[in-house]
């Protein structure tokens, strides 16, 4: 038996190891995921599945796209508060103002 029969030779020429290790890759991103409350994006999930010996050698690329073929997102790390719909009077603005009366303060006589 030659070693282009071994199964694992199989395996890889039909591209199921690659499917294999993205499967273990998604089993380990989820508990990362929710142990960092989803505040955690691509580089820092990669840190962390390196730490582990057997997934010591995977990409930030490759962990994005697991994570975006997943669903699984970030969350923002502040709350945006800004409200632009609303009835309230907005005041006038002066620096506005200021450059269109520009031209005649500067204008001498």
């Amino acid at each position: 038996m030659g070693q282009d029969d071994t199964s694992i030779t199989r395996w890889r020429k039909a591209g199921y190891l690659d499917q294999w290790n993205e499967y273990c890759i998604e089993v380990w991103i989820y508990p990362i995921f929710s142990a960092h409350k989803g505040m955690v994006g691509s580089p820092l999930v990669t840190a962390d599945l390196r730490d582990e010996d057997k997934l010591s050698k995977v990409s930030r690329p490759r962990v994005a796209r697991i994570r975006r073929k997943l669903g699984l997102r970030g969350k923002p790390k502040f709350v945006v508060t800004t409200d632009s719909k609303h009835d309230y009077p907005v005041a006038p603005n002066l620096c506005q103002i200021v450059i269109s009366l520009y031209p005649l303060l500067a204008s001498p006589g």
